[in-house]
């Protein structure tokens, strides 16, 4: 998928994959939703989109790389933003300014990704013992490499992996109280990005009571 950071003029041919890239993640997640994810099988996503299933392997490797691709997409996006982002920012809170401009994107429909795709996609992962943990383990490398710079050191430092792994926890904490919500009815899907930035804020809150400065004391 893309998003709406930059305008770039893409061709026709290039819409077209988009777009079908786009249905088919739409489909991985409805079926998913609908049969449960160990039971929605790679033929009935294709089908639902009417193509192939070559087709679809010619888009993702896997059934499970279709559905974190909401994930993987939305963090390009915050890479983007992320290297946007003063410098003088400490590399935690530029994180989470990078990812709340990220999820207003989502949420004024400048990202492929919509909130009701988002809310779907988390409703899926937080279904599946399958798809959790890779979606709480994968670090972006790209997101890395520009904490890694933010920091003045190699991404292969202890700094930027601390930080990194820190902050996908939080992440992690505030989709996973979001899915509950929308899967209990408290949370509309179509504004599941909004609340996504509020439970963001809140655990960056949280995280500063949790682990407070270490004494200086001798």
């Amino acid at each position: 998928m893309t998003d709406a950071v930059d305008e770039v003029p893409v061709s026709l041919r290039e819409r077209k994959r988009l777009r079908t890239r786009v249905q088919l993640v739409g489909a991985a997640v409805e079926l998913s939703r609908r049969h449960g994810f160990a039971n929605a099988t790679v033929e009935q996503i294709a089908a639902a989109v009417d193509v192939s299933p070559r087709t679809f392997s010619r888009y993702f490797p896997t059934k499970e790389a279709a559905i974190l691709s909401v994930i993987q997409d939305m963090a390009e996006t915050a890479l983007v933003h992320l290297n946007r982002i003063d410098a003088a920012v400490g590399p935690l809170d530029a994180l989470v300014q990078a990812h709340l401009q990220m999820l207003d994107d989502v949420h004024g429909a400048r990202h492929a990704v919509t909130p009701s795709l988002l809310a779907g996609a988390l409703l899926v992962i937080g279904e599946s013992a399958a798809l959790r943990p890779l979606a709480i383990g994968t670090t972006h490398q790209g997101l890395l490499e520009s904490v890694a710079r933010r920091m003045g050191v190699g991404p292969d430092a202890r700094g930027p992996w601390l930080v990194m792994r820190v902050w996908l926890s939080a992440l992690a904490c505030a989709s996973r109280e979001v899915g509950v919500d929308v899967a209990l009815g408290r949370c509309d899907p179509t504004l599941t990005a909004k609340a996504m930035r509020q439970r963001v804020v809140d655990v960056r809150t949280e995280l500063a009571d949790l682990v407070p400065p270490a004494s200086t004391d001798a």
